[in-house]
């Protein structure tokens, strides 16, 4: 189930135990996690790094996430479009290397913003990453309140602090 990152070095708050995706593990609490994540990256962040993101949503018309922790087709859907959208941009060294598979897949060290052993970044940690360290007002608000605010299951969730997803353990 998803969790509340207990590492000072992580640059993200939040993280998931489980892959979350197309034929992944889904457990309700990940799910949400990652759907709320995603309305926000989507839906409510207005700073200089969310263009992308609201281009997409436009040119897609896109509609934000049912928050219910089941991952159905939009779901997986999302994922997709959030992964080709984090590729398309790319950073002042090039494109970003993301794995464009449908899935969240979870970090060996939630937070900590690093490649993989395949050379890609774990897209849901750089979404973290962002919302975390450089969403503002409103988006950053809900991102920073999800442990009080969240839906009953995610929130009694978060309420635990881990270092390290129990997929590792």
């Amino acid at each position: 189930m998803a969790f509340t990152i207990e590492n000072p070095e992580a640059k993200g708050k939040y993280s998931i135990d489980y892959t979350v995706g197309h034929g992944a593990v889904n457990l309700r609490e990940d799910v949400m996690l990652a759907q709320i994540c995603l309305n926000i990256t989507y839906f409510e962040r207005k700073d200089g790094y969310a263009d992308r993101y609201v281009t997409s949503r436009e040119q897609n018309k896109l509609e934000p996430l049912v928050e219910d922790g089941y991952c159905g087709p939009l779901t997986i859907a999302r994922i997709y479009q959030f992964q080709n959208d984090l590729a398309k941009k790319g950073g002042a060294m090039g494109p970003i290397p993301v794995s464009i598979d449908g899935k969240f897949d979870v970090s060996p060290e939630p937070g900590v913003v690093h490649m993989g052993t395949r050379k890609r970044v774990y897209s849901f940690d750089n979404m973290q990453y962002v919302l975390a360290e450089h969403a503002e007002d409103d988006a950053k608000a809900h991102y920073d309140s999800l442990r009080i605010t969240a839906p009953a299951p995610l929130a009694g969730a978060l309420a635990h602090r881990r270092r390290y997803a129990r997929r590792f353990k």
